[in-house]
């Protein structure tokens, strides 16, 4: 039973309250309180600008047959809503009864409605019709727990993780026959059982080996179908509900969701799946392999402003929008997703296109190179081990400009800095 748990919901909106502080340092404190957080107390927290009147939490409880696997199937779910508390531009609450997800069990679904409209939580982590739909509340503590390679994590001591030799850039849908993340970890393990045997590895099976790194092209939600249909529909009471099944290359993200995992990439439905990867990479024969994840932040498709408030965004651009990355609220959140996507277990992560990481001065766009640095100096912590992963920048500036090919030497950066640990790269061969 779903019921609304009046002190707690204030009590979170205490903890905001006296994290906020003044200016970005303030919204730094409060970000990790902001999403789901699942407990016998479930605490919700969003920002939400656009609210003019009421904000409520739409807690969706799914049916028991409910199967996230299945192509397209009707479903009913069991509604509740609660009311928040506000704290500034934040929408606040606590239930009791909510039903976390797991590996193994599917956690109740959901999202707010703001003025009678239904909005998105930016920072949930599972997201199993995509980020135009309710998220479903999950239990990301009991996904790391008993990790294999806790010692993996222990031997960085709270450093910086060094990079990697060779780079093995892998788009998962195309890697494998099975097309995900569940799949790819089959295969790696196939390998490691193999290599122990002392056996010879096929000619396809080569092409994983001779590497110390996979960089794992986007993994986020990306965007769907313009002309449907969508993923979930509702129709009054009934529901159609549909496996999602858009991946591209994974560049054409909404931003929202950023810290959760693309539907399509998962098997079974459950991030664990990415967990289950990293332990694999990190188990591999002769010293393990590293995993880079390959963040999105530079920009959204024209979709996200149909999964954010409108305050995300400072104007259009080539790719869809510019995010405002000036806001305080917005600049915290997005370091938000980029730790907790790199905590399912990343020893390194490649910014794309740090070159669109820009801002306008009122005279003129100019790059937001504080931004870039800060990304590189989020904290993380895998098994109870801190560490702050290795950072390559895709940064071509001065991209778009059309003399960009001879003008780029791809270490804008890395002069800015003078730091030995700030890598960039050009167009891969």
């Amino acid at each position: 039973m779903i019921e609304y748990d009046e002190a707690a919901a204030r009590e979170h909106a205490g903890r905001i309250e006296n994290a906020m502080g003044e200016g970005l340092e303030g919204h730094f404190a409060v970000a990790p309180l902001l999403g789901a957080h699942a407990g016998d107390v479930t605490t919700v927290a969003v920002w939400t600008p656009q609210a003019e009147r009421e904000v409520l939490l739409e807690v969706l409880r799914p049916p028991e047959d409910l199967d996230l696997t299945a192509p397209e199937q009707e479903a009913r779910f069991e509604r509740a809503t609660v009311p928040t508390v506000r704290v500034g531009d934040y929408s606040v609450t606590a239930v009791r009864g909510m039903r976390a997800g797991t590996r193994g069990r599917l956690g109740d679904f959901y999202a707010l409605l703001v003025d009678g409209a239904r909005a998105f939580d930016p920072l949930a982590m599972s997201l199993p019709y995509g980020a135009f739909a309710p998220a479903e509340l999950y239990d990301v503590a009991a996904m790391h727990e008993g990790r294999t390679d806790a010692e993996w994590f222990a031997a960085y001591d709270g450093g910086r993780t060094r990079p990697p030799t060779a780079i093995l850039q892998v788009h998962v849908p195309s890697a494998t026959e099975g097309g995900t993340l569940a799949a790819l970890t089959r295969r790696y393990r196939a390998l490691t059982e193999k290599l122990d045997r002392g056996e010879a590895p096929s000619f396809e099976e080569r092409l994983f080996l001779g590497y110390d790194a996979i960089q794992l092209l986007p993994v986020e939600p990306t965007t769907v179908y313009e002309a449907g249909p969508a993923f979930w529909e509702e129709d009054g009471e009934s529901f159609t509900l549909r496996r999602p099944d858009t991946t591209n290359w994974g560049y054409d993200v909404v931003i929202s969701g950023m810290g959760a995992l693309n539907p399509v990439l998962l098997e079974s439905g459950r991030p664990d799946e990415l967990v289950d990867l990293a332990e694999a990479l990190h188990a591999f024969p002769n010293g393990g392999k590293k995993l880079i994840l390959d963040v999105v932040f530079g920009h959204s498709d024209n979709q996200g402003l149909g999964a954010l408030p409108p305050q995300w965004f400072a104007g259009a651009n080539m790719y869809g929008q510019n995010l405002d990355y000036r806001s305080p609220p917005v600049r915290a959140q997005l370091l938000e997703m980029q730790r907790r996507k790199v905590d399912f277990g990343a020893d390194g992560v490649r910014v794309d296109g740090a070159q669109d990481f820009k801002w306008w001065t009122g005279e003129a766009m100019v790059h937001d190179d504080d931004y870039l640095l800060s990304m590189r100096d989020v904290p993380q912590e895998v098994a109870g081990h801190p560490y702050l992963p290795w950072f390559v920048f895709e940064d071509g500036r001065p991209w778009p400009e059309p003399d960009w090919e001879l003008a780029s030497d791809y270490r804008a950066l890395v002069k800015l800095t003078g730091d030995r640990d700030v890598f960039q790269w050009g167009p891969l061969t």
